[in-house]
């Protein structure tokens, strides 16, 4: 009993003392394209919209696209593709529903890690399958340059992700460090109660 205690303490203080400097949100935005006026732009049925940039960092995961809704839920479906400017073949393809797209957010469209990037040129396309004039997803651009706003994201592990949202929580609201706590306290008490039924 004495050991699972034992045990059960140092896991928590190595995480703690480990990633007490690393708390962070869930995921880091890595570049945004600067955007002072931003207008939406509806996406019709097998239209493109192209965007080239050059990656302002080393690795991303994550490309995430400001989009609008217009406060209607759309039947039409987006292809996103991404590759290096120069390569023949796309990196990676995906067709995505827009009902998932919420109004005036970024929507994040995960890819396998892109590493070795930084200096880079890449391209990514978005492709409407059947959008309508009132039937349609809108893209979020900038009005002086016609650039896509978007931004590029590191993606974070997902025990990565627990520990940090955790740690984040309990650094900023002590409302959820003491409810964590009771948590915690109520699972030791459990086992050594269990225990010492079992001996």
């Amino acid at each position: 009993m004495i050991k699972k205690i034992n045990l059960f303490l140092v896991v928590f203080i190595s995480l703690w003392l480990l990633y007490l400097n690393e708390v962070q949100a869930i995921m880091v935005n890595k570049m945004q394209t600067y955007c002072e006026n931003q207008i939406p732009k509806r996406i019709l049925e097998e239209e493109i919209v192209r965007q080239e940039f050059v990656s302002e960092t080393d690795e991303f995961g994550i490309v995430a696209i400001k989009f609008t809704n217009y406060l209607d839920i759309s039947d039409d479906s987006l292809i996103f593709r991404i590759k290096e400017k120069n390569s023949k073949d796309w990196y990676f393809e995906y067709t995505y529903k827009v009902d998932q797209m919420q109004n005036d957010e970024f929507f994040t469209f995960g890819i396998p890690p892109i590493t070795n990037a930084l200096g880079k040129e890449y391209v990514f396309e978005l492709e409407s399958l059947s959008g309508q004039p009132d039937d349609s997803i809108g893209i979020y651009m900038c009005e002086n340059t016609g650039d896509v706003v978007f931004k590029l994201i590191q993606g974070v592990p997902a025990l990565r992700q627990l520990t940090n949202d955790v740690l984040f929580r309990i650094k900023s609201d002590l409302g959820f460090f003491m409810l964590w706590s009771l948590v915690i306290g109520v699972l030791l008490f459990e086992t050594i109660k269990h225990d010492s039924k079992e001996t």
